[in-house]
Order: structure tokens, then C-alpha cells, then sequence
């Protein structure tokens, strides 16, 4: 098997960061906190915390970016890490202009994982289903939400906020029938 651990390395002085390990000598570097990623400007940096496994081996990373390019309107950012390859993948960032369900494009004020994920790598849940997919509810600056879901392919899809208000309906009807 292979091991996760978002730790910091006082002994060496590489600073904090996410590996990954599939023995003790087998360990690679994920992220270190505060380097530049591709896709970033070239004077910004990520500093992220690993929150959760695909079964794939995939590694969701939120993080927050810090630079001159940098607010609080567009310094939440997550990604996803192939454990192999060390590659990042950005899958949703504050600031980013998303479809609100409208067809208006509405920079994202506000992102969660959805629904409410309280687990941790240590508790050995995941927010992600088994086909690798993972919900994420944006709210925009006028306090609309709509809920995106991303999967491994970092590729993320709206569902508009009045389908998945029915879909939540629809689910909660089935479950009471269930119960009876």
C-alpha cells in the first residue's frame, strides 16, 4: 500500500509539505508549501493541506495561494495531485468565472465541499464517490449557489440549483418510502 503525510521536515529544512510513500525509501514529494505551480503567475505561490484519497490514488489538496497576483477574492483554491506522477490539476478556485445556472458568468466568492465534509485523511473517509467524482457547492457574490461536480479528469460539471433542489426532494421522498 501507499502512504499519505502532509508534514513539515525541520531536520533537512525543506519547510512543509504533502509526500507520499509506498516504503520507507520510496518517498516523493507532493508539494512543498509556498512554491510556484503551473498555472499560477510566476510570483505567486500554493501552500496546501491534503484533505482526501480517490481510490484511484488521487490526492485532493486545498490550498491557499499567496502573491502580488493574490486577494481574498481568489485565494482558496483546490487541486488534485496524481500520487504518481506528482502532477496538480486545479479543480476549482475563488474568483474563477463559473456558469451561476443562468447563463451568466459569476466569479466564484464562496467554495465547500458538499455536502458538509468533516472526515479526514486520518478518519479514512472521503468526500469523493467511487467513480472518483466530488461535489462542490460555489456561492457567488449575491449569495446565489449552484453545485458543480468535478471529477478525476478535473473537468467540472454545473448542476443548476433548481435541479438539484428536485433531485434533493426526489431522495428525501425515496428515503421516507424506504423507512415505512
Amino acid at each position: 500500500g501507499a502512504a499519505l503525510v502532509s508534514a513539515t521536515d525541520s531536520e533537512t529544512q525543506v519547510g512543509s509539505g504533502t509526500w507520499t510513500a509506498t516504503s520507507p525509501t520510496d518517498v516523493r514529494l507532493v508539494l512543498r508549501d509556498g512554491t510556484h505551480v503551473a498555472g499560477i503567475p510566476d510570483a505567486d505561490t500554493l501552500s496546501a493541506t491534503a484533505v482526501a484519497l480517490t481510490n484511484s490514488g488521487k490526492i485532493l489538496l486545498r490550498g491557499t495561494l499567496a502573491g502580488p497576483d493574490i486577494n481574498a477574492s481568489n485565494d482558496e483554491v483546490y487541486y488534485l495531485a496524481d500520487s504518481a506522477t506528482g502532477k496538480l490539476s486545479e479543480l476549482l478556485r475563488e474568483g474563477t468565472l463559473l456558469d451561476a445556472g443562468d447563463g451568466s458568468m459569476r466569479p466564484a466568492a464562496k467554495i465547500a465541499i458538499f455536502p458538509n465534509y468533516s472526515g479526514s485523511l486520518t478518519s479514512g473517509t472521503s468526500p469523493f464517490t467511487d467513480a472518483g467524482q466530488l461535489a462542490f457547492r460555489v456561492t457567488f457574490a449575491d449569495d446565489r449557489q449552484a453545485i458543480y461536480i468535478a471529477s478525476a479528469s478535473g473537468d467540472p460539471v454545473l448542476i443548476p440549483e433548481p435541479e438539484f433542489a428536485a433531485l434533493v426532494v426526489g431522495l428525501a421522498a425515496c428515503c421516507r418510502r424506504r423507512a415505512r
